[in-house]
């Protein structure tokens, strides 16, 4: 995102960007397992989200030796949502805050109620 001025570009402006920029482009069913195909296919025909049992977060929290910090997460969310939707994951101070003065913080939901109050989720414990 270093060569534009949006900070979140998702859908079809998305695969634009990444054509546009070089990057090769799979198709979705190419990344679907025997399994997931059979849960997607009994989700289409009884519309009930699906019970999950944990999370599929990972959260990694570095120090370099300068003491600056760094946060990343990654997540795939809820099955089966809606095209296009964004979680809090990816955005900073929803699922992730870093700030080398104070430190840095990382966490999981079960909802997007992080996103709804993005401000303060993440940077509160820091600072």
């Amino acid at each position: 995102m270093d060569t534009t001025e949006q900070s979140l570009i998702v859908g079809k402006g998305a695969a634009d960007l990444a054509r546009k920029r070089g990057f090769p482009l799979v198709d979705n069913d190419t990344l679907l397992t025997e399994q997931s195909k059979a849960a997607y296919k009994e989700w289409l025909d009884k519309q009930v989200q699906p019970t999950s049992t944990g999370h599929d977060t990972l959260s990694m929290l570095c120090m370099d030796l300068s003491g600056g910090v760094a946060a990343g997460v990654s997540t795939s969310g809820p099955p089966f949502k809606l095209p296009g939707r964004v979680g809090d994951s990816p955005l900073p101070g929803c699922g992730l805050y870093a700030d080398d003065m104070v430190g840095a913080a990382a966490g999981m939901a079960t909802s997007d109620t992080p996103t709804l109050i993005c401000s303060t989720t993440w940077f509160l414990p820091v600072s």
